[in-house]
């Protein structure tokens, strides 16, 4: 609906205005819901990590992911718990 000003312009007025949604979870499990979902970033960040070293490692050797095994889990494990310890704090 348009209301008229003094100064001859329109202006818009809102007659019905949406409620805004409520978050469908317990008050006492926001906490834990955040680490969780933190952990869980941390996690998809370490199988990312792994899986570009495996297939770099693949490329670069033949069986180039059975040599670098231990190196790429090793590191990828590094970068998860450097990322879950960025994101705990």
């Amino acid at each position: 609906m348009l209301e008229p000003r003094p100064s001859g312009d329109t202006s818009p007025v809102v007659l019905y205005r949406k409620k805004a949604k409520r978050r469908k979870r317990s008050a006492g499990l926001r906490g834990i819901e955040r680490v969780v979902r933190r952990v869980a970033q941390a996690n998809q960040a370490a199988a990312d990590e792994y899986l570009d070293r495996h297939e770099r490692a693949n490329r670069k050797k033949k069986d180039g992911w059975l040599r670098k095994l231990d190196w790429n889990l090793l590191k990828t494990a590094q970068k998860g718990h450097r990322k879950l310890r960025r994101i705990v704090r």
